[in-house]
């Protein structure tokens, strides 16, 4: 099984491989044969103050409408093409470079926008080129349950329901119940199966919460982690 990480803004001031490193090592304590959907060179949080204030303020900005000035990640990737271009074809290589029938995508934050989106993008390619590829798809902490994200999401493919791409065929989504970027919890209602489709909404207990919920590492310590571990 093909293995796939995607971090979110707070993490994109990291080093690439380092911050694979870093998944590996919370989520199976050594060092694995996995990939990481590395895209924080082209975040602009890197400096300054957005980088502190990362996905920590994400919930609250977005449910502000105040995105556009105050977390220009979100902007810049919904609103400038080349940022969300440049990742898609990020995603778009490692999915084709010696692809597998079985993929794995454990995504964090805004790395769950991006891997809804990239399987949005492809998914009709996909279905054609890699009949065989069958998408288990991991979210924590994710904003997708946020009618704002939805709404920007419904905007871009011109669709008045958002739908589960048809190549995903296992969706687990998990929040914290003080996780302020998965602030409206449940992802599930919003977004259409047109397939058969294994899909949960799953709340877990962050020992990090309610101070800073929406930690990985917290979240790492939790069911999810063993999630992973037997996912098949």
């Amino acid at each position: 099984m093909k293995i796939i990480y995607i971090h979110g803004i707070n993490e994109s001031q990291a080093d690439g491989e380092l911050l694979k490193a870093d998944w590996d090592e919370m989520i199976w304590g050594v060092f694995r044969n996995t990939s990481m959907l590395y895209w924080g060179d082209l975040s602009i949080a890197r400096d300054g103050l957005l980088q502190d204030l990362g996905d920590r303020l994400l919930c609250e900005m977005l449910k502000l409408a105040t995105a556009n000035t105050l977390l220009r990640d979100v902007n810049n990737y919904f609103f400038k093409d080349g940022m969300r271009i440049e990742i898609i074809a990020r995603f778009q290589k490692l999915i084709e470079s010696n692809p597998e029938d079985d993929v794995l995508i454990v995504s964090h934050s805004w790395g769950t926008v991006i891997a809804y989106d990239s399987l949005y993008f492809f998914d009709k390619v996909w279905k054609e080129t890699l009949p065989n590829m069958r998408i288990n798809l991991i979210t924590i902490g994710s904003p997708l349950g946020l009618h704002s994200i939805q709404a920007q999401l419904r905007s871009m493919y011109s669709k008045e329901r958002l739908t589960v791409p048809s190549i995903v065929k296992n969706w687990d989504n998990y929040f914290d119940s003080f996780d302020p970027v998965a602030a409206m919890h449940l992802v599930k209602p919003a977004y259409k199966a047109k397939h058969q489709l294994e899909f949960t909404d799953h709340i877990v207990k962050n020992p990090k919460s309610p101070t800073y919920a929406h930690s990985l590492a917290g979240y790492f310590s939790t069911e999810i982690k063993e999630r992973i571990l037997n996912y098949k």
